[in-house]
């Protein structure tokens, strides 16, 4: 059987460290930008034209909130979503997370966003999961004023 000298080890560890070493460094620094920058609020516009349309329709496009709120209550994105001055808003899913059956960001962002502009709710997957498990979202959407 062949030993390794020592010299063929630390040249091996030395190796070892100078690859792995900036993979997990570059990796750990990934993670935590992508922690970090997973909540920004961002705003896109995009101008989609039709001859089916006659006129200019403005749309808000609420998604993926899961549960998490810009300052008390959504201000922060109520107030965006104000100034925009929709035409419609479109809340197209994952407002709620499926680990848990707290319902009270929908129920808030619903009641705000439908007295700015009439409203639509659509599922997502997590919604999904609290209506399996019998928690009645359409009261929670209609009750503010939007459509489900």
């Amino acid at each position: 059987m062949h030993k390794k000298s020592k010299k063929q080890k630390r040249k091996f560890h030395m190796l070892a460290v100078l690859f792995i070493f900036p993979i997990l460094i570059s990796g750990g620094l990934l993670y935590s930008y992508l922690n970090i920058h997973q909540y920004d609020l961002e705003i896109k516009e995009y101008k989609i034209e039709s001859d089916l349309v006659n006129k200019p329709i403005k749309v808000a496009v609420v998604a993926d909130l899961h549960n998490h709120e810009y300052g008390d209550d959504n201000a922060e994105l109520v107030t965006l979503i104000e100034q925009a001055k929709p035409d419609i808003i479109a809340v197209v899913g994952d407002i709620v997370i499926k680990d848990s059956d707290n319902t009270e960001v929908l129920d808030c962002i619903m009641n705000s966003l439908s007295g700015i502009a009439p409203t639509y709710f659509c599922l997502g997957n997590h919604e999904l999961e609290l209506i399996n498990r019998n928690i009645d979202l359409r009261t929670i959407v209609e009750n503010a004023g939007a459509v489900y």
